[in-house]
């Protein structure tokens, strides 16, 4: 399961999970399986990161392809220009147009890597916004579940208490009941 799909089968839980009466929307959570959901989503989130990495090194390989067509795009020019030097009549012609077609491979290379960066840092932003966002809704989840589950035991203790005050109570009658029939 990605990550996505672990955070919504974590809210079924809690949807799904039997609610306390007089609580004010409190529930009992198989408090297992929310450890584990909690578990898996943290183990997926390295995987979302792996990714973004991998877009910086697509970015790196896509600026080196820029580079190597940009050279070749410069040798093929100075070719060129060698060819066209060997005749006197077209010399200027040739350096013209060899630094025409410079300066155009070397447009053509820097829009490549400025369009490859703002891409790559696009990605990179989206990823590291989305595991924010992700690491958020994780500890937000895990401090309600932890709020929860102290308020279910705290409950539970209370509960236990006043049922053996009271269970101590009746012994202590029943003791006072057995000393006044002895008499």
């Amino acid at each position: 399961m990605n990550t996505e799909e672990l955070f919504e089968r974590l809210l079924e839980l809690f949807e799904e999970s039997w609610r306390m009466p007089l609580s004010n929307g409190k529930v009992l959570v198989d408090s297992l399986e929310a450890v584990e959901l909690i578990r898996e989503i943290r183990d997926s989130l390295p995987v979302e990161i792996d990714q973004a990495k991998q877009i910086v090194v697509d970015r790196k390989e896509i600026m080196a392809e820029a580079k190597r067509d940009a050279e070749i795009k410069l040798k093929n020019a100075e070719e060129k220009a060698a060819f066209l030097v060997s005749r006197e009549e077209v010399v200027a012609a040739a350096n013209r147009e060899a630094s025409e077609m410079l300066l155009e491979a070397k447009r053509q290379a820097n829009e490549l890597v400025k369009q490859s960066t703002e891409q790559a840092t696009e990605h990179l932003e989206m990823a590291n916004r989305q595991a924010a966002e992700l690491v958020a809704e994780t500890n937000a989840r895990v401090k309600e579940l932890r709020s929860t589950t102290n308020e279910y035991v705290e409950a539970l203790l209370t509960s236990v208490d006043k049922s053996l005050s009271q269970a101590l109570g009746d012994v202590r009658q029943a003791q006072q009941n057995f000393k006044s029939v002895k008499l």
